[in-house]
């Protein structure tokens, strides 16, 4: 596993935010998703994941901002302030990729609630971004970068204020 984030201390933990993976997969940096609005950090810093699986779900308690007219990125805001966009694309160039975006926007979530639903014979084809919008705003966080088992993994760790 990969670590990229500031440290955190013992005394870090009464602040601490867990956001978990949308499914289980591989959790890569940003820098590997194709798309260059994502991989160059320039909106916010987080996390990729290549699925395993066709259902994506929540990755935190949070209420959905806005659906994007392709229906393809969320945009979520969490109760203490984070604000998450999280993009479903192919994983490579093929443009047959397809998915069903399964909230609406001022719909309230919970912690592993479906959100998309990917249309593809090989959910592998996916790319999916988590970007937090506001990251540099946060005192600190860990991702942790690697294979998970299941969407119940934390994979970003975050000190709040």
């Amino acid at each position: 596993m990969h670590f990229r984030g500031h440290e955190l201390k013992d005394s870090d933990n009464n602040n601490v935010k867990l956001i978990y993976p949308c499914c289980a997969g591989t959790v890569v940096p940003l820098e590997k998703l194709s798309n260059d609005a994502f991989s160059s950090l320039v909106l916010g810093d987080g996390f990729g994941l290549f699925p395993d699986t066709a259902e994506l779900t929540a990755p935190a308690d949070a209420s959905v901002r806005d659906v994007s007219s392709d229906k393809k990125n969320l945009t979520l805001k969490t109760e203490d302030g984070l604000i998450m966009i999280i993009s479903v694309d192919a994983g490579s160039d093929d443009n047959s990729f397809n998915s069903e975006c399964l909230v609406k926007p001022g719909q309230n979530l919970k912690l592993g609630e479906p959100i998309f639903r990917l249309d593809s014979p090989d959910p592998h084809s996916a790319a999916v971004a988590l970007v937090i919008t506001n990251s540099e705003t946060l005192p600190s966080f860990n991702i942790i970068y690697g294979d998970v088992a299941e969407a119940s993994q934390p994979v970003m760790i975050i000190r709040m204020k």
